[in-house]
């Protein structure tokens, strides 16, 4: 995928950042930085991505080197690709 600064993927919050997140299971997120061919290991998305994470409430997380996939910890793509800025 083509990343740019500000695009909105979803990030699998991991039990901890749930329990402080209302249990829920995802956060939306946006890229703060990129790293092409990070992940050289993961046959699906190479590039590792900086996030900020919002949560509900006062709870925000920022992230780096964050990796592509399903399992809690990693980013997964959003339907909405538009950057905001």
């Amino acid at each position: 995928m083509n990343f740019k600064l500000g695009l909105q993927v979803l990030y699998n919050l991991t039990q901890v950042e749930s329990t402080k997140n209302n249990n829920s299971k995802q956060a939306p997120a946006f890229v703060v930085a990129i790293w092409p061919d990070e992940f050289p290991y993961n046959q699906e998305e190479k590039t590792g991505l900086n996030l900020k994470i919002l949560t509900d409430g006062k709870f925000n997380i920022w992230k780096t080197s964050v990796e592509f996939g399903d399992k809690p910890g990693q980013y997964q793509i959003s339907g909405n690709t538009d950057v905001l800025f």
